[in-house]
């Protein structure tokens, strides 16, 4: 079985992450390139791009695990199988793993979830930890955790991608999204977690941010 899309001419997500990485220099902070085509063609994605892209993957795995009936897991989701159209509209690919939750079964959205937490983090940081085999991405996440909350938002703030330029309101939607990937990430708490929930909190961040007492 194959699953054709049109033309994505953005590419995948981890591609248009790295794209940004000429913009950073060696002591993290951020310059122009000489070239101006160059840089046209390497622009970082700005945070409004990043929270529409948040929204439209949480869509479309709320669309598998709610709205297919069995629900679909999809099993391989990192920032590599993100793909963006000309709009910056999400597009899910890499399906070989996917498959349908039967009755009975021991495979579970928990996963999902999971998986979703760490593309947050990527949109966050700008680094591709949802698909770091190595000791890096443990090392990025045993660092972060901690510090994924309202009341640590300075020391956070130093991890996040230094190519976004942030005022104070992408500043609080920046942290909702770092407090809900580790919601995400908590083994216990992700037990209980759904992406329509996630969605939710993504699609009305204002009442979220001020439930929170951020607002």
């Amino acid at each position: 079985m194959l699953l054709v899309l049109r033309q994505m001419p953005n590419g995948d997500l981890a591609s248009a992450l790295r794209r940004g990485d000429e913009f950073k220099s060696s002591d993290g902070e951020t310059s122009e390139s000489s070239d101006s085509s160059s840089a046209g063609s390497a622009k970082p994605l700005d945070w409004i791009t990043r929270f529409k892209i948040a929204i439209g993957v949480a869509e479309a795995l709320a669309f598998l695990h709610h709205d297919c009936s069995p629900a679909v897991i999809h099993r391989d989701l990192k920032s590599s199988s993100v793909f963006l159209d000309e709009g910056y509209e999400v597009r899910l690919g890499s399906f070989g793993k996917a498959c349908r939750q039967q009755y009975g079964s021991d495979v579970f959205p928990v996963y999902d979830i999971y998986c979703y937490g760490k593309v947050l983090l990527d949109l966050v940081s700008g680094l591709d930890i949802s698909s770091c085999c190595d000791g890096f991405g443990e090392a990025w996440l045993h660092r972060a955790l901690p510090l994924m909350e309202f009341g640590k938002r300075d020391a956070f703030l130093r991890l996040v991608d230094p190519t976004l330029v942030l005022d104070e309101d992408h500043v609080k939607e920046l942290m909702l999204l770092a407090v809900i990937a580790k919601s995400c990430l908590d083994p216990e708490h992700a037990q209980h977690q759904t992406m329509s929930n996630v969605l939710h909190m993504l699609q009305n961040p204002a009442f979220f941010l001020a439930l929170a007492g951020q607002g």
